[in-house]
């Protein structure tokens, strides 16, 4: 199973950013979500050169508001990449520069 998109960006010839991008409508299965997004960075863990720096964004775009004790689990949930564990970022779908704003 993996994420519904991986966006693949270069930034000043310096940086490749990667974007595991899972979309989820209405509620979200968390617990597959983040197997999802765990499987996306591992497939750019493979493919993505060690030059130019790789950098991974997981995000999560979800279409419905998120309760507190759902952020604070999505929060505590890491996705590995080379060695780093990483927070996966969250937008609502339809929202206005809803990628931009996953990525700030």
């Amino acid at each position: 199973e993996r994420c519904d998109f991986i966006l693949f960006a270069f930034v000043a010839k310096i940086n490749l950013i990667c974007l595991p991008i899972e979309l989820g409508s209405g509620s979200v299965n968390l617990a597959k979500a983040v197997r999802q997004l765990r499987q996306g960075a591992d497939f750019v863990n493979q493919f993505a050169p060690d030059e130019p720096h790789s950098i991974c964004r997981p995000i999560l775009i979800h279409g419905k508001r998120f309760t507190t004790r759902d952020l604070k689990r999505i929060n505590k949930v890491k996705v590995q990449f080379r060695g780093m564990q990483l927070t996966a970022m969250k937008s609502r779908c339809g929202e206005e520069r809803n990628l931009a704003s996953a990525l700030n």
